[in-house]
């Protein structure tokens, strides 16, 4: 890695008043990638919106895809410094118009899966349908409600959505979740969970502010750990110990 590095966000930093623009993080990304013979507009034509004909041109071997997965893995440990790295403008014109197709091009689905996948999709056991309304429940399962399209039956439906990141009261929130919201020891995050200081995690109270010795990692902290594969968050979990640690061990020191 030549640009999207952590010594070019810290210089970056130094020049701009501990921010850095999203333009210059733009360029660095379109530098990086040229400089390893990538054609970002290109893949966005061939893989952009995951259709069956492109889903299948991931299985070409050496496809260029596959080299800007492996820059976006490399990456991935230094992305959240370089998200916190941004103004608040500039985060949500990142989460508005970029996040999107970056998110579908970081996420690689296994080629074992893939083959299985299109394979059930040609036979007709695996079919897509667009524009879901609305689902209403019957006796024998549950009625899809399609825009465009005529509706159909099926027998179960499993709820494949994702993850809420909204940090609100609700039924679907597990007990513990809403109480800390009810008694104001966590604020949600405007670009998904709570909010954290960085790099330590801990957690901000509406009531409190910084929770010293509380800490929060994962999905909880999306919208300031935008990465939470299972490598970003065991990395995080180090770091995070690893300070609590030190922080432990000196107030000792100093009691001593």
């Amino acid at each position: 890695m030549h640009y999207l590095t952590m010594k070019n966000l810290n210089r970056a930093k130094k020049e701009h008043n501990g921010y850095v623009p999203l333009e210059m993080m733009k360029e660095w990304f379109y530098l990086e990638c040229f400089s390893n013979e990538i054609d970002v507009k290109e893949l966005q034509v061939l893989y952009g919106k995951g259709t069956k004909e492109q889903l299948k041109k991931q299985l070409i071997n050496k496809n260029p895809l596959s080299k800007l997965q492996t820059i976006i893995y490399k990456f991935d440990p230094c992305l959240p410094d370089f998200l916190q790295a941004l103004t608040v403008e500039d985060k949500k014109a990142f989460f508005s118009f970029y996040e999107p197709l970056f998110n579908h091009f970081r996420t690689p689905m296994p080629k074992e899966s893939l083959r299985s996948l299109l394979a059930l999709w040609d036979s007709g056991k695996v079919d897509v349908a667009t524009g879901l309304q609305n689902v209403e429940v019957t006796d024998s399962g549950f009625d899809m409600i399609l825009a465009h399209e005529k509706g159909m039956h099926v027998e179960y439906l499993i709820n494949a959505t994702g993850h809420d990141f909204s940090m609100e009261p609700s039924l679907y929130q597990t007990e513990l979740i809403n109480q800390l919201i009810d008694q104001q020891l966590v604020q949600s995050s405007e670009f998904g969970g709570i909010q954290v200081t960085w790099p330590n995690a801990e957690v901000i109270s509406p009531k409190y502010g910084q929770l010293k010795g509380l800490y929060a990692h994962g999905q909880l902290i999306k919208g300031t750990q935008y990465v939470n594969s299972a490598r970003a968050i065991m990395l995080r979990a180090y770091q995070v110990v690893d300070e609590a640690a030190k922080e432990w061990a000196q107030k000792n020191v100093q009691t001593d």
